[in-house]
């Protein structure tokens, strides 16, 4: 959609102000979808430490000591590192569907704008 918008930009001097303007807020508005969509793909690897469960805090440790450490622990220790863990996945979840969320209502919001820009481009043309 970007691709396109830039396809169909005419020189400085053809711009008319109101075809400049939805432009520029359809390009704002895809820019900022596309925005958010790439903080929600970003990986967050923020977890505790010393956990026998978080990829983090396993791969500090040889394979040896891990499996020593896991037969080690308690019940109650690896109930709540599991507890835990799904907490700290909840809140990650929890930030990328809201950044996916963001990016879907700025895409859905930018496709009049974008169909209205290549409308008037495709006129100045």
């Amino acid at each position: 959609m970007l691709g396109v918008l830039a396809a169909l930009l005419p020189s400085a001097a053809e711009w008319l102000v109101l075809p400049a303007i939805i432009s520029a807020l359809a390009a704002l508005g895809l820019l900022s979808s596309l925005t958010f969509l790439i903080a929600a793909t970003f990986p967050r690897l923020s977890g505790p430490d010393k956990s026998l469960v978080y990829f983090g805090g396993i791969k500090r440790l040889l394979a040896d000591d891990y499996v020593k450490a896991v037969l080690d622990a308690t019940r109650d220790t690896l109930v709540e590192d599991i507890a835990r863990q799904c907490h700290r996945n909840a809140e990650i979840a929890g930030v990328k569907f809201r950044f996916v969320r963001n990016a879907m209502i700025l895409l859905y919001t930018s496709i009049p704008l974008w169909l209205v820009a290549l409308a008037w481009l495709y006129a100045l043309r």
